[in-house]
């Protein structure tokens, strides 16, 4: 993973991934902790690095009617998960249960589904699509 200098605040970075699916028989997890250490340890003193930054690939996101889920990937602290917030999540946010609108409802709540997405990876990091569910807005 190569790690560059943001030109504006010197802060070390990750390049942009290009792949969201790790290779077969490598511990995904434990990559992530040696590049969080990498970059923690290259912005001591660094100011402007903000933990658990998640960025939402608007072209992804997926009203999966069949699931009653919208799924949207997402890259947090340089690296890409894939993301399902439940119906019911939305529900809960906006007091209407989607009817043909989820993904305008995803983005209305927006702010609201980026803090419970990050609830649900700090609980579930290791599954391949991270399910963010109502108990995920409490946190």
């Amino acid at each position: 993973m190569e790690m560059i200098r943001h030109p504006d605040h010197g802060c070390v970075e990750h390049a942009p991934r290009r792949h969201i699916h790790q290779p077969a028989g490598t511990s995904s997890g434990g990559r992530r902790l040696m590049r969080a250490a990498r970059v923690a340890s290259a912005n001591m003193g660094c100011s402007q690095m903000t933990a658990d930054q998640l960025e939402i690939d608007t072209r992804s996101v997926f009203d999966n009617i069949d699931a009653r889920q919208v799924e949207f990937e997402a890259e947090v602290d340089g690296d890409d998960y894939q993301f399902a917030v439940q119906y019911s999540v939305l529900e809960a946010l906006t007091g209407e249960a989607p009817d043909g609108d989820a993904e305008i409802k995803f983005n209305q709540m927006i702010d609201a589904v980026k803090d419970a997405s990050l609830a649900a990876l700090s609980r579930d990091s290791d599954r391949e699509i991270i399910v963010v569910s109502e108990n995920d807005l409490d946190q």
